[in-house]
């Protein structure tokens, strides 16, 4: 209850401390404008009447908020209070940058003695109105910041504001980045725009660059190297939202630097191959992509080595390795989409050459150029990602083994086998609509070229299905191999006073994981002749393990391997966790148990029982439900439309 109580707190606090910002803005700029007497009016009231209910509902709520947190320690480290103060300020300081960029773009035209109507930021403002949302931003930012600052000067709060302060930092990075990135795109055209065009837009164009980088590069360098300097903090370098942050910004860019890059190169093979442009025409079509492509390639190049280093100075060889994956195989999803798009535009272009006459065939340039361009993006950056994924997995040994188990490997494979299954789908119906159009007599002149198209379309995605199947099959096989090497080095001696308790065991384990020895061992004939390291796991019932015999202690004392013990119940003994189950099922757990540890993972917790978790699942279950309703409409809108 005290949490829900805290966050309807502060969340009006946020909300009417910005109603109160804004209606004093309102307010001010009214009063500084010398308008008509009714306009003025109706603004003032609006203003006036925004302040008057927005300042009374901020101090009850907030002064409810500070007593709470100056007696109770409990308070200041809850962390909805750091979320209120880091929202509160990104959401002061970043209306008081962007006012601040319209004075500077408005000063930079004046300046050029270029029209302040072509101005990117503010573009329905004055002055005064940009100065004054300044200001007040401001104003309330330094307030809030001096609140937090107090509340840092504890020790206690520090880990729990730094939490929410990595988040805070991540929007300003990603806040800077965007505005420099679009500062640069505008830069890159101005230079490739050639100096016919008209000068005043021109002008314009630099301006606004200016504008964008002399607010986003500060805020970009100075939140890089926060982030960077805090790295010695405890928590900072392994924090989730850091690796989240590096991997957006090593990944984001790349659809749109294949996209691009696509589209420069075919402006500039489309020129080759005979198209009726000159080379201006040309440098014109490609100019928008390239001013996009290239600093969008930067941040790519930069932060993606930023994330390999980071990656290299993990301690857990397993960890790192499953990072490497991760990166490599998200890059390998976007070169394999991107290698098979091409090879769509490429097959239908060549079935548009068999199909049409040669007079049309510098028609079709552009048609070739496309695809030879994404081609040429594509299949590069697959290969770079995808062979050395390749290769791990056919590496022997425990390494190879490693990376023929990653989940994440084998979600990648399955999500290529969905998406080949799904073309093939949707290439057969494209083959056979046409094909079934003729046999009802509602033939046309196009449907041979839409039949062959979509045939090629489908061999395109049969291949790439095959060859993600025989992937997964030999990984799968090479897992079966090492699995059963692993198994049968991975002796287990089962010890009991029952025969059907044995029995149980025994069975079980040679139907979860055949390649196990296993032993069974009646404890009414001792243990003289029984070798301990013959076997690297002992199970028993907990009964045993309570009360073991003296020659059973013994044995077990000098026993080197694992002992897994049955939580059975056994006289005057109750455990906690565990729940009454027939003896086939603790006998199906225990085979479970052995297998994990012969394979070299883990044991696994038993599932929460928690009644959340329940309805998350139900939860999930229904939005699953209501995806594949909306899946199968969809599909079924397209067979009979």
């Amino acid at each position: 209850m005290r949490t829900i109580r805290r966050i309807y707190v502060y969340l009006v606090s946020f909300v009417s401390l910005g109603v109160i910002v804004w209606g004093v803005i309102g307010l001010a700029r009214t009063t500084v404008h010398l308008r008509q007497i009714g306009g003025t009016a109706s603004d003032l009231a609006g203003s006036l009447a925004l302040t008057l209910v927005g300042v009374p509902v901020f101090l009850l709520h907030w002064g409810m908020a500070q007593r709470s947190a100056a007696r109770d320690v409990e308070e200041r480290l809850d962390r909805t209070r750091g979320v209120f103060f880091y929202a509160a300020l990104a959401g002061t300081l970043i209306p008081a940058v962007q006012s601040g960029m319209a004075l500077v773009n408005r000063l930079l035209l004046i300046l050029f003695r270029l029209p302040v109507a072509g101005r990117l930021v503010g573009s329905n403002q004055d002055p005064w109105d940009n100065g004054i949302a300044l200001l007040i931003n401001a104003l309330a930012a330094v307030y809030l910041f001096s609140v937090l600052l107090r509340d840092r000067r504890q020790p206690e709060v520090l880990p729990v504001s730094n939490e929410v302060r990595r988040l805070y930092r991540a929007v300003w990075l990603l806040y800077g980045l965007g505005l420099t990135i679009l500062g640069v795109q505008m830069l890159v055209t101005y230079i490739l725009t050639p100096g016919s065009d008209i000068i005043p837009a021109r002008g314009v164009t630099v301006a606004n660059a200016v504008t964008l980088l002399v607010a986003g590069l500060p805020i970009w360098l100075l939140t890089w190297r926060s982030m960077q300097a805090a790295l010695d903090e405890s928590g900072e370098r392994d924090s989730l939202l850091r690796w989240v942050v590096l991997f957006i910004l090593s990944l984001a860019g790349v659809g749109t630097v294949l996209t691009s890059a696509g589209l420069v190169l075919a402006g500039v093979l489309n020129k080759l191959l005979g198209a009726s442009m000159n080379w201006t025409q040309t440098l014109s079509n490609i100019r928008q992509p390239f001013s996009l492509a290239l600093p969008l390639g930067g941040v790519w190049a930069y932060y993606g080595s930023i994330l390999q280093r980071q990656i290299a100075t993990v301690p857990a060889t397993n960890r790192r390795a499953e990072l490497r994956r991760l990166y490599n195989y998200i890059l390998s999803a976007f070169g394999i989409g991107t290698l098979v798009s091409g090879l769509i535009l490429l097959s239908g272009y060549l079935v548009g050459e068999m199909m049409q006459s040669p007079a049309v065939h510098i028609a079709q340039s552009g048609r070739l150029a496309n695809a030879l361009a994404v081609l040429a993006v594509g299949l590069p950056l697959w290969l770079i990602a995808w062979r050395p994924m390749a290769v791990e997995a056919a590496l022997p040994g425990d390494d190879g083994d490693r990376a023929r188990r990653s989940p994440i490997r084998k979600a990648y494979l399955y999500l290529a086998l969905f998406a080949g299954v799904i073309g093939s789908m949707v290439s057969a119906w494209g083959v056979l609509s046409p094909l079934f159009k003729v046999w009802f007599g509602n033939a046309n002149a196009t449907l041979r070229t839409e039949s062959l198209t979509n045939l090629a379309y489908l061999v395109i995605f049969l291949v790439f299905l095959a060859y993600h199947w025989v992937s997964l099959r030999a990984d799968g096989r090479a897992a079966s191999e090492a699995l059963a090497l692993r198994q049968s080095q991975f002796g287990v001696l089962v010890l009991a006073t029952e025969e059907e308790f044995l029995g149980a065991v025994q069975t079980a384990l040679h139907r979860q994981a055949p390649h196990i020895p296993v032993t069974v061992h009646n404890l009414a004939q001792g243990m003289a002749g029984v070798e301990q390291a013959a076997f690297q796991a002992v199970v028993l019932p907990a009964s045993l393990a309570i009360h073991p015999s003296p020659d059973l202690r013994a044995w077990l004392d000098g026993f080197q391997g694992e002992r897994l013990v049955l939580p059975a119940s056994a006289d005057g003994w109750a455990w906690v966790g565990s729940g009454e189950r027939s003896l086939r099922e603790w006998a199906e757990q225990t085979a479970h148990a052995v297998r994990l540890r012969a394979e070299g993972l883990p044991l696994r917790a038993a599932p929460s029982s928690s009644p959340w978790v329940m309805a998350g699942y139900i939860f999930g279950a229904l939005f699953g439900v209501e995806v594949l309703i909306l899946l199968a409409s969809l599909l079924l809108s397209t067979v009979f439309r």
